[in-house]
């Protein structure tokens, strides 16, 4: 279950982004900062957390096509941070690489992981529907 990873990643480390992926959420646009020439501001960007943070994706609503131009985007950052912990500022005219550090977690329930090329260890988790936990 989900939402108990989450807890026990939660209870270890101090922070934890979970982004659930689809292709809906990936056509949003909103992964990758961007800046905005009217404002003069960077907006941030869903994949841009404080260091040390763990990002936990949800990768079951994920599935080959469906992607628009910004889906494309998000999906080559979440492989480009999964593989090289690098993520992309849109400046429009050029994109500006940054560091960035840190550990990912991907779930999912499905046997072959679309983002799963550069994962370190894949760890397949069986339920025990007797077994109680307590997150206190």
């Amino acid at each position: 279950d989900r939402l108990m990873i989450k807890r026990a990643v939660s209870a270890l480390m101090p922070m934890v982004r979970t982004l659930p992926i689809s292709p809906a959420t990936l056509n949003k646009g909103d992964f990758i900062p961007r800046k905005d020439y009217d404002t003069d501001f960077v907006s941030q960007g869903r994949l841009q957390v404080p260091q040390g943070c763990v990002l936990l994706y949800e990768e079951d609503d994920l599935r080959e096509g469906g992607l628009n131009g910004y889906g494309v985007e998000a999906f080559n950052a979440l492989r480009e941070l999964l593989m090289w912990q690098g993520l992309n500022v849109d400046y429009k005219y050029f994109m500006h690489e940054c560091e960035m550090d840190c550990p990912i977690i991907v779930t999912t329930m499905k046997e072959k992981l679309l983002l799963g090329k550069g994962v370190d260890a894949l760890i397949p988790l069986e339920s025990d529907e007797g077994l109680e936990w307590d997150y206190s």
